[in-house]
Parts: structure tokens; sequence; C-alpha cells
């Protein structure tokens, strides 16, 4: 495969995991929203890769969205460390992977792929994502915007201890534990969940956006 550095995003999604999918969906009160947990989407041998590429890549503190385009460093709500990667190949192949599992259509919207823009998540003891909505993405030109956020696990199981990320909901909060391989998707509005705070070891994930096509001068949330 090469050194991790000089290896795209694309290239370390080439053994993909021998278990089929399976898909749990995530009963909470409000049976509108969509939140889904899918298993194997991707292989240990994968996942590994993917932490080497992104360390390679480097990591820096990573910012909050605060509206109009704009991102603050907020330690206050955030404090772990993020890498961008915009690999729309590896894009490609993860949404390959999922659609099937999605509905063809969003909030009146055609579903149409995974955002390239990858950005992976470092999480050390310590740090967390406090509760917060995920914003909506929608692309310069107005033919796209994201109504779903997908979450990538990279690592999980006994190595790490903390780092569920949390959903909020009126009936009792729902825990997704990190595991090697798990996706978690849920829609933007109305899913208020937070990263808990990592005990032990360190927490790997991918977070993007699944993207739905916009009619012309349609930009409803």
């Amino acid at each position: 495969m090469g050194n991790a550095r000089s290896t795209s995003a694309a290239d370390c999604l080439k053994t993909p995991s021998r278990e089929p999918i399976r898909v749990n969906t995530v009963s909470l009160s409000n049976n509108d929203l969509l939140v889904l947990v899918l298993e194997n989407v991707l292989s240990a041998k994968e996942c590994k890769a993917l932490i080497a590429k992104s360390e390679a890549s480097g990591y820096e503190q990573a910012l909050l969205n605060v509206g109009g385009g704009q991102q603050e460093l907020r330690t206050d709500v955030r404090n772990n460390d993020r890498c961008i990667i915009d690999d729309t190949a590896a894009a490609a192949i993860i949404w390959g992977r999922i659609r099937s599992f999605l509905p063809a259509t969003f909030n009146g919207h055609d579903v149409v792929g995974v955002n390239e823009r990858l950005r992976f998540l470092r999480y050390d003891p310590g740090q967390e994502f406090k509760p917060h909505v995920d914003g909506s993405y929608c692309r310069p030109d107005k033919t796209e915007k994201s109504f779903l956020t997908i979450q990538l696990y990279l690592n999980g199981g006994q190595e790490l201890v903390g780092g569920a990320t949390t959903i909020f909901d009126r009936t009792g909060d729902v825990d997704i534990q990190p595991a090697v391989g798990r996706v978690l998707i849920f829609q933007h509005r109305g899913v208020y969940h937070a990263g808990a705070q990592v005990v032990q070891g360190r927490k790997y994930t991918i977070r993007s956006d699944i993207m739905c096509r916009l009619a012309l001068g349609d930009e409803r949330s």
C-alpha cells in the first residue's frame, strides 16, 4: 500500500469486511427522527489503515461551527483534535456500502451520496464534544445540501473506555458505543447529541455528511 502519507483514503478501503453489513434502527420517542446504526461497514484492516493515514496527515485542534460559514476555537464545547481529508473516491466507496440501507429521498430531496470532506476526529482522555445539534452544509452552487450526519467509528472495544455518542431523548438517552467498522447515521434536525468524554485510550472516528439534491432555488432545511 505504500507509506501512509502518500496513500489516499480511498486506498485504505480495499479490504472490506467479510461479514455482511447489518442495520439497526434506533428507537426514539419521536418516531419521525431517522437514526440508524450499521455494523461491518469497514473492516478492522481498513480502520487501521485510515487511522495511520490520518496520523500521517496530521491533526490540529478542532474548531466549532458557529453559523454563517464561520468557525471558532471553543474548547469549552469541544476540545478534541481534527484532521480534514477531502477524498471523493473514498466517499464514493463508503456511499456504495451504505446506500441500500438509506431511504431514496429525505425531506422530499433525492439522497445522492457522502460528502467528500472526511473529518477525522481524535479524542484522548478528558476530551469530549458537549451536547449540540449538527448544522447543514450547502454546496456553493446550491445543487446539494446535507440533511444527515454520518459517523464512522474506527476503533473501540476494550482499548477504549468512554467516548460513546449519546443521543438525548425524553424517554431515555441512547449511547452508541464506538466499535470497529460501526457507522451511525442520523438526521441533522432534531437529534441532540454529544461525544462523551474519553476516559481511557484514544478514540478515532470520521464525521461527514450525506448529501441530498436540491431543486433549482430550493434550500429548504
